[in-house]
């Protein structure tokens, strides 16, 4: 771990927040992928998160819906990075399981169904950035009815949920 770079100007962007996961975030972020140790993670809304993650994980995927930004960042991942380009409606299967999706996006909290349904099934840890009480709980029970997964840290800037599936 010494070797993550973890300010966001030395990555390329303005700084903490701003559109942009904010610092108290990645440190509640890279606690759980430290904590649980997480080896592999679907994104989608690619960003600073995807630039600070992919620097201690093994696999990452980012899906986003902004082509210009997937070119953009193309040239600042590393290698064990795949960037998606993705719609931002339709629910899709990504085909294989991870440790953690992590949602950022589409923008808008209530936007990200889609998102949300398109990873529930594929992961061991769901984490959402800027998501909301509301849409946190409206989404736990209407997505996850069979509560496969309880809340870690419940809404707000950041919300984390496990399973508790073997």
């Amino acid at each position: 771990m010494d070797s993550v770079i973890e300010n966001p100007i030395d990555l390329g962007y303005h700084g903490w927040g701003g559109g942009s996961i904010g610092d108290k975030e990645w440190e509640v972020l890279k606690k759980t992928i430290q904590s649980y140790q997480v080896r592999s993670i679907i994104e989608i809304g690619i960003g600073l998160s995807t630039l600070l993650m992919m620097q201690i994980v093994d696999r990452f995927v980012g899906y986003d819906t902004l082509k210009k930004h997937i070119e953009w960042m193309e040239q600042k991942v590393s290698k064990n990075v795949e960037l998606r380009w993705w719609d931002g409606k339709t629910v899709f299967d990504p085909l294989e399981k991870f440790d953690l999706a992590f949602v950022d996006g589409p923008q808008g909290a209530r936007n990200r169904k889609p998102s949300v349904m398109s990873v529930l099934g594929n992961c061991k840890i769901l984490a959402m950035h800027d998501i909301g009480y509301i849409w946190n709980d409206k989404w736990r029970y209407e997505l996850d009815p069979e509560e496969k997964f309880e809340v870690l840290i419940p809404g707000g800037r950041f919300s984390v949920w496990i399973t508790n599936m073997q």
